[in-house]
């Protein structure tokens, strides 16, 4: 259920951001803010797929748990953040950038093996680490 929301919001988003008006940084609006939100879990997910396919493959238990621990440090930030969009509200908009703060953080933990295993990036990583960093940049804390 879970990868048809997030084809869903995906498609929401690319189909239906060139007809938006444009909004205040500062506030994204709900549906904008799920797209981002399901877009970086996808990447994760994608990046701790690869990563783990990668240390498998290679018999390296020390990848696999650079893996495991950045993946653990992203899901419970994804699901506050989910919960946060859920339960929309003009503080949550101003707040969503913060409480995202530690997926963004395991996005660029997955990057760095990737880069130390001299690995590409997948696309939906690169994308969503270019997203991550416009969310970033709106946490005010």
């Amino acid at each position: 259920m879970f990868k048809k929301i997030l084809v869903a919001g995906t498609l929401a988003l690319s189909l239906g951001a060139g007809c938006l008006p444009a909004k205040n940084a500062e506030t994204p609006d709900r549906a904008t803010a799920r797209a981002t939100i399901l877009t970086v879990a996808k990447a994760v997910s994608i990046a701790d797929q690869a990563c783990a396919t990668y240390a498998t493959a290679n018999h390296d238990a020390a990848t696999a748990k650079k893996c495991a621990d950045a993946y653990d440090l992203a899901r419970p930030s994804l699901v506050g953040a989910e919960a946060a969009v859920d339960g929309w509200s003009d503080a949550t908009a101003g707040n969503l950038a913060c409480l995202s703060a530690d997926a963004i953080s395991a996005l660029e933990q997955f990057a760095g093996i990737f880069l130390g295993a001299q690995l590409a990036l997948p696309t939906t990583v690169v994308d969503a680490l270019h997203l991550a960093d416009t969310l970033h940049q709106l946490c005010v804390n």
